[in-house]
């Protein structure tokens, strides 16, 4: 048996408020911290106010930098990297999303390495270890607050680039259910499909081991389960735990595995056309079942233990097709969107979303290999 090394270098606190440890954790690192986040969203919700709140009754000097947004390039970073530097912070916490954690990402390498974030997603070796980072994250299926390296929005290039050197990670991430509450129920299930939809995207690379075997499977029975429940009533604090829970693993078997087409697809056409990485995952999802099946069609049978109305006896080729049958049929029954063509996407932009994806990695993990022709006729199909 090959020897096998499982890592996940970013400490994990989960729990009911978990947020309540974030005092202690930026001690650690000593008394001042920059929080990242995107304000407009969760400044209303009294979120930034109540952890400033708290570390000012700790005596931590806390400075805000709110501005990051789906419009910010590699810039962000940069000025988040200048204002650590000026308030002479310990470390960065960065509460919310892909966007957020990946702009603190990047300034967390630039304050220690110096440049401009965009060096380090242009090949720029990293030589020095990046500033400690903590991550609040305040949606499922970002992932970025536990996988290793970074995506940022290359202000010159006008693209998405990533850097998966493994020097860049979060060193402490509190995973609180009670964050997800929030969050309009909507964008709560689109976030749930997604991790369905990236435990899949792992499940089918041929870097999945087997010890993330059994976590990924146990990521997509939850996520599937917990989307179900969620329908019925998405305020419920155990389903919503044990989605967190889901993604967690999700995250965790990316550390040891690749994601694959479902999400460079997701980032590749968030960069070209600006739209909702959770739902491009759960649009393109059905057709990259399809397009993978006569390549690796043993794998499918495990979606029968969990996904209602599959029979165990049904063909590989049935049981994929039933399968994304289902996954639409949630799409159709919270009213989200099915096709690519209700998401605003330039259809003339295909050639440049292929091109993009087919720079990520995990690409050339695939169970049957992609190419630009392959990757634009998966999106014709979803368009």
């Amino acid at each position: 048996m090959d020897i096998i090394e499982f890592k996940i270098p970013t400490k994990i606190i989960f729990g009911s408020n978990s947020l309540d440890s974030l005092t202690d954790i930026i001690k650690k690192y000593g008394g001042r911290a920059i929080i990242v986040t995107d304000g407009s969203s969760f400044n209303q919700i009294g979120l930034i106010d109540r952890i400033v709140g708290k570390l000012n009754e700790n005596f931590i000097n806390t400075m805000v930098y709110s501005e990051v947004s789906s419009n910010n390039t590699s810039d962000a970073a940069d000025i988040i990297a200048n204002l650590v530097r000026y308030s002479k912070a310990d470390c960065i916490v960065a509460v919310g999303g892909f966007k957020v954690q990946n702009a603190a990402k990047g300034a967390s390498v630039v304050v220690t390495n110096s440049g401009e974030s965009s060096d380090y997603v242009n090949g720029q070796p990293i030589y020095h270890k990046p500033l400690p980072l903590i991550s609040i994250p305040t949606i499922l299926g970002s992932l970025s607050e536990m996988t290793l390296g970074m995506y940022l929005y290359d202000k010159y290039d006008e693209v998405y680039k990533e850097c998966a050197d493994s020097n860049i990670y979060v060193k402490d991430c509190i995973i609180d259910p009670t964050l997800y509450e929030t969050v309009p129920v909507k964008y709560s299930i689109s976030s749930a499909l997604s991790v369905f939809a990236l435990s899949f995207d792992i499940y089918m690379s041929s870097s999945l081991n087997v010890i993330n075997e059994p976590l990924i499977k146990y990521s997509m029975q939850t996520s599937i389960s917990g989307i179900n429940k969620m329908i019925i009533d998405a305020a419920n604090i155990d389903n919503i735990s044990s989605m967190s829970i889901a993604n967690m693993l999700c995250a965790i078997s990316a550390c040891n595995a690749n994601f694959g087409a479902i999400r460079a697809l997701s980032i590749a056409l968030n960069s070209v056309c600006a739209v909702n990485k959770s739902i491009v995952c759960s649009i393109m999802l059905p057709y990259v079942m399809e397009y993978y099946i006569s390549s690796a069609p043993k794998k499918y049978h495990v979606l029968a233990d969990f996904i209602e109305g599959i029979d165990k006896e049904m063909t590989s080729i049935e049981i994929g097709a039933q399968a994304g049958q289902y996954i639409k049929k949630i799409q159709q029954n919270i009213n989200l969107p099915m096709r690519l063509n209700e998401i605003n996407i330039d259809r003339n932009k295909f050639n440049k979303v292929a091109e993009l994806a087919l720079t990520y990695s995990g690409m050339d993990k695939l169970p049957k290999a992609m190419n630009k022709e392959s990757i634009i006729n998966i999106l014709d199909q979803a368009y």
